[in-house]
């Protein structure tokens, strides 16, 4: 038997019916206080786990602090191209990052971000539509973990 569904707004309705009130209450603040916050939790995006609710949802037992560190020390409180600047200079700050730009397949896509910020932020945008349309593991498939770092 075939099954198929998808993520809603409306998935944690009954398991936590304050999850997005409590995310979007908390993203806002966090944003207000530190304004390159927004990098950091568009970075959740591609995480499987909330962050800091576990008040709002004690079943859940999420885990984290998001403590920022910028990945970009010249201009760490915008999104811009910058990071792949600093990767031709050889300035990544995390050598995860700079292999990114090491005389492998990606160099040229460096090379163009950092010349096109455009480019960049339109790239983004597309990879981010389309990471937010992967559809999530259930059933046997997939787990909501208690532990973000270990399966249940």
């Amino acid at each position: 038997m075939s099954c198929e569904a998808h993520l809603t707004p409306k998935y944690y309705a009954n398991s936590c019916p304050q999850a997005l009130y409590t995310i979007r209450t908390a993203v806002r603040s966090a944003i207000a206080r530190e304004r390159r916050m927004a990098a950091s939790i568009i970075r959740l995006h591609f995480h499987d786990c909330f962050v800091q609710v576990k008040n709002a949802c004690p079943s859940s037992a999420a885990v984290g602090n998001n403590t920022l560190a910028p990945l970009d020390l010249v201009t760490p409180n915008s999104f811009d191209n910058n990071y792949y600047k600093n990767l031709l200079t050889n300035k990544g700050l995390l050598h995860s990052d700079q292999v990114l730009f090491n005389g492998g397949p990606t160099d040229d896509i460096v090379r163009l971000y950092s010349k096109d910020q455009a480019a960049f932020l339109s790239d983004f945008a597309d990879a981010m539509v389309k990471m937010g349309d992967i559809s999530p593991l259930i059933g046997s498939a997939g787990e909501v973990r208690k532990i973000c770092s270990a399966t249940n």
